[in-house]
């Protein structure tokens, strides 16, 4: 049973603007630890401190001294707070690869070693070429392909970071089968042609497997990527060394059909797990590397001679998430996409001109706001 409750931090320096969890410890009557991570306390605070929800504090833009309160079914623990202009530092370096969709941009602050987490919304955001890319409460949006500079600032801390804007002009691209490097155990006489045959003479060996090899990076921001293929041979499985920012050393995923494997002479389809990858719901995730693609034969089932593997397509597939009338890319049209595009036709903010022009008469006027308001109302 736990009798008292007391945090882990004798007193803390938090950077405004930044959210903050505690950890709590728990003790007996006795005074013996029985959590030192416990869960399910509430937090309360003056708020000039800043917001309490649940086990989380969301930090003020006030400079002060506060305290801040852990309540565990009765059991209250308090902590001095001292809020601060800390450094920012823009997560994703050296770039960040960005499409025409609004992404949020991570932003930390690191003190005495501790890491925080700013709300990107509360700094102040600058853009080298705003035709290139736009930020607006925090979130990044491409404009047009190309590369640009971000800076953000609180106080007197600033960090900047680059930008690449790459929008795909179609929902699907296509690999090459240039530059391929081809090796194998078991396999000689590789050779892949510009349609992606890849040919090779089989041979019994303990551990059969052909591979090819190139540093492949997948342009924007893919949700899906994907190879279809069909091979002569029977094969236990397909392994694929796919890396991104946070994956920067070998990282193979293995793909075997749930443990079935491919039957020889039938068409598949495999896809990557960008979950693993950090999802596609994460600027973190990209840009994507494959750097090599190995096909191991079944052994037991496998016919020495010449053998062919059809790729028939190595892809990437981008999704189009635009909706008529969503002018700041949140997901929704409302009274907030109105303001946006006033804001565009007063030349106060920049949204590329295909998305505001709502009445599609070839120019963004006060006419297509009175267009989105009816889109709105209807």
């Amino acid at each position: 049973e736990v009798a008292s409750i007391q945090f882990a931090d004798a007193a803390l320096k938090l950077p405004i603007y930044s959210s903050y969890k505690p950890q709590i410890i728990a003790y007996n009557k006795y005074g013996d630890v029985v959590n030192e991570n416990l869960e399910g306390f509430t937090l309360s605070c003056d708020a000039s401190l800043g917001t309490a929800n649940g086990e989380n504090l969301t930090v003020s833009g006030n400079i002060l001294n506060g305290t801040l309160t852990a309540n565990y079914n009765g059991k209250t623990a308090s902590i001095n707070i001292t809020t601060m202009y800390a450094q920012p530092a823009i997560s994703l370096k050296p770039v960040i690869t960005v499409d025409d969709q609004a992404w949020p941009i991570e932003v930390t602050a690191t003190v005495n070693a501790q890491t925080y987490y700013y709300n990107p919304e509360n700094l102040e955001w600058t853009v080298d070429d705003p035709t290139i890319a736009v930020v607006e409460n925090g979130k990044i949006r491409g404009l047009k392909n190309g590369k640009t500079l971000i800076s953000c600032k609180i106080g007197e801390f600033t960090d900047s970071d680059s930008v690449s804007v790459e929008i795909s002009p179609e929902a699907y691209l296509y690999q090459d089968w240039n530059g391929w490097t081809l090796k194998g155990s078991g396999a000689s006489k590789l050779a892949i042609s510009e349609n992606g045959l890849l040919t090779y003479k089989y041979s019994s060996t303990r551990a059969p497997y052909v591979k090819m090899l190139k540093n492949v990076q997948f342009y924007s921001l893919p949700d899906e990527i994907g190879m279809t293929f069909v091979s002569s041979l029977p094969l236990d499985y397909i392994q694929i060394d796919v890396r991104n920012l946070m994956n920067t050393s070998v990282n193979y995923q293995k793909i075997d059909a749930d443990g079935k494997g491919f039957e020889a002479g039938k068409e598949y389809t495999v896809k990557l797990d960008l979950e693993q990858m950090g999802g596609t719901k994460s600027l973190n995730t990209y840009p994507i590397n494959v750097q090599e693609i190995r096909f191991v034969p079944n052994k037991a089932k496998s016919t020495a001679g010449e053998q062919t593997i059809d790729i028939k397509s190595l892809y990437a597939h981008y999704p189009k998430k635009s909706v008529a009338g969503d002018i700041n890319a949140d997901g929704e049209v409302n009274a907030s996409d109105v303001t946006a595009l006033i804001n565009k036709v007063l030349n106060i903010a920049s949204y590329p001109d295909t998305i505001c022009d709502i009445n599609a008469d070839g120019t963004v006027n006060v006419s297509d706001v009175t267009a989105l308001i009816n889109l709105i109302i209807k």
